[in-house]
């Protein structure tokens, strides 16, 4: 019978491995233990890091994918909600699909669950903006509690409202002239 103890001893010496910056060899463990274990949801959010480091972000994207599956409807909201948010943070930083992740952002905004609210917020604004949408980018900011920003600036450490407000105004600028 497979073991929490088990299962925990395994992501340590991954952990181990990672900070050595031994990532083939974290990976082959990670694969290894997945065979062995193929319900363990941190088994797949430690690999799916370990893809990312590699920048096998298909691969990443398929264990995000399997978290979704493997994550229990009674399971608390911001623990189902947390791969479709490292998607959605993945695909602005690494495949730059915005239209993805605003679908993404979407998705758990409608929730409100508020662990994920203001980051999602903020990184929904950035996608907008990206894709000219820049009045959906604005009211996005508007939405974000002047108290959560510094949070914000340390977690998601893409781009800040104020910074985003700024490329609005130029951008508005730059069309009246």
């Amino acid at each position: 019978m497979v073991t929490e103890e088990c299962i925990n001893q395994i992501i340590k010496k991954i952990e181990v491995l990672t900070n050595n910056k031994e990532t083939d060899k974290a990976l082959d463990l990670c694969n290894y233990a997945i065979r062995d274990y193929p319900k363990s949801e941190d088994l797949y959010f430690k690999r799916a890091y370990l893809f990312i480091n590699k920048k096998m972000y298909d691969e990443a994207t398929n264990d995000m994918d399997m978290l979704l599956t493997l994550t229990h409807d009674d399971s608390p909201l911001e623990k189902r909600l947390q791969p479709l948010f490292t998607k959605a943070r993945w695909a602005i930083t690494f495949q730059r699909d915005y239209d993805k992740a605003i679908t993404m952002l979407t998705i758990i905004i409608d929730e409100k669950c508020q662990y994920f609210l203001s980051s999602s917020f903020l990184l929904r604004a950035w996608a907008y903006l990206q894709i000219g949408e820049t009045v959906k980018a604005l009211d996005d900011c508007t939405k974000i509690p002047s108290d959560a920003m510094l949070y914000l600036g340390r977690e998601v450490k893409l781009i800040s409202t104020s910074k985003i407000k700024k490329i609005i105004q130029r951008q508005s600028t730059n069309l009246h002239e």
